[in-house]
């Protein structure tokens, strides 16, 4: 009688599992506009795979206890699979010949108040860094951004309320358009004057605001659906290749990074390796940092680099110019 109970309790938690998978994957492809959507697509991945780590954690014990069944290996197979999916595990889709032009551009949330960035210059020196796309940028005539024309005479940088953009090359035709979002929050795009001209485009979405209920949340939707719409309103009228990079405060299943990645190709969702994780910088759990680019523009490779000291870390991508 006991074994037949242990059965059904097993059967049920099995049950139960497959429908949290199931519901937190389908939410993927759920409106964004929908509560249920954004609930089950702004947490960090790991916290989505909670249950089945936990459950993952039991079948490892059962095992060498000889214990487990053939239910208890079907959902092994079936978390361990799913869970690489949940967490948002990359593996390069493609390879992209290198035919053009290639332009390595970094994008890093250097966090207000850190005015030195230790470790930015070196980095750039070392991985050949050409456009940097910064936000939070603050400190007035001390901010990090004009900070670099000292470690590389010649170059120009053109700022945006808290964002800016530095390039070895010229920029012209500045645009600033302000977010609806926040006061003092921008969409900054440069024409960058390289062999193979293009725009860069940077900005700063708003936070979203989980802790504060479900009232908080449903306000963050629409304050970062604005956002969604400025920006993609600026991309939408470049006619010129764009590489646009910076803070979206918004994980790759949400729906508006989503919606950004049929516009654009997003550089380590399809050139990175790995979950891409770039915050918190100390023990990263999510990427909200992002790198797209458009038209003639392809990703070669993305990775994650350091954080400068900031509560962020960066996102690097190579990428080819046709």
């Amino acid at each position: 009688m006991k074994g037949k109970i242990r059965s059904k309790a097993q059967i049920a938690l099995s049950i139960l599992l497959w429908i949290w998978i199931v519901a937190c994957i389908g939410a993927q492809y759920l409106p964004h506009e929908t509560l249920f959507h954004n609930v089950l697509t702004y947490p960090p991945p790991l916290l989505l795979c909670l249950p089945l780590l936990v459950n993952l954690t039991i079948i490892m014990i059962r095992i060498p206890l000889r214990r487990a069944n053939r239910l208890d290996l079907a959902n092994f197979l079936v978390c361990f699979v799913l869970g690489f999916c949940l967490i948002g595990f990359q593996v390069p889709s493609r390879t992209v010949p290198m035919t053009g032009t290639t332009v390595n551009v970094l994008t890093t949330n250097v966090e207000k108040g850190n005015l030195e960035v230790p470790g930015l210059s070196e980095f750039i020196k070392f991985r050949q860094i050409e456009l940097v796309m910064m936000q939070e940028v603050k400190g007035g005539k001390d901010n990090p951004a004009d900070k670099l024309l000292k470690a590389f005479p010649g170059w120009s940088v053109v700022h945006a309320g808290e964002v800016a953009i530095v390039s070895r090359w010229p920029l012209a035709d500045i645009k600033r358009v302000p977010l609806r979002s926040l006061p003092g929050r921008f969409i900054l795009s440069a024409t960058v004057q390289a062999p193979k001209p293009f725009c860069a485009v940077t900005t700063h979405w708003s936070v979203p605001q989980i802790r504060k209920g479900i009232s908080g949340l449903k306000y963050t939707i629409e304050a970062q659906r604005h956002d969604f719409e400025d920006t993609l309103k600026v991309i939408n009228d470049i006619a010129m290749p764009t590489i646009l990079g910076g803070d979206f405060n918004n994980p790759p299943h949400n729906g508006l990074s989503r919606l950004m990645s049929d516009h654009m190709e997003d550089a380590f969702s399809t050139r990175g390796w790995g979950p891409g994780w770039t915050y918190p910088a100390g023990r990263p759990f999510v990427r909200i940092d992002h790198l797209f680019s458009n038209k003639t523009i392809s990703p070669l490779q993305a990775e994650v680099g350091p954080s400068f000291g900031s509560d962020h870390q960066s996102l690097f991508a190579k990428f080819n110019i046709e």
